[in-house]
């Protein structure tokens, strides 16, 4: 079985090995699908097994932050994994 992964606003630190999605807002890496995150992802419902994201939803509004975790939840496959990192 093949899991969707999802590495948003992922900066320079992107994943090759396995099935990741690699987005951001803007990357000079071919490998990062460009977009603009806080307009929506433009996946799927439950298109992805696992979300992960580091060092990027504090930087948010809560306003913009609620949005963005709402975006992620449509997109996440039921029982699939979310894993935000923040610094605290």
């Amino acid at each position: 079985m093949s899991y969707r992964l999802l590495n948003l606003a992922c900066g320079s630190k992107i994943s090759n090995h396995g099935n990741w999605v690699n987005v951001d807002f803007k990357s000079p890496n071919p490998n990062v699908r460009e977009c603009n995150i806080l307009d929506g992802l433009g996946y799927r419902s439950q298109y992805f097994d696992v979300v992960y994201s580091s060092q990027f939803i504090e930087h948010l509004s809560y306003c913009v932050a609620q949005k963005v975790l709402e975006d992620l939840a449509k997109i996440l496959k039921k029982g699939g994994f979310i894993r935000l990192v923040t610094p605290d």
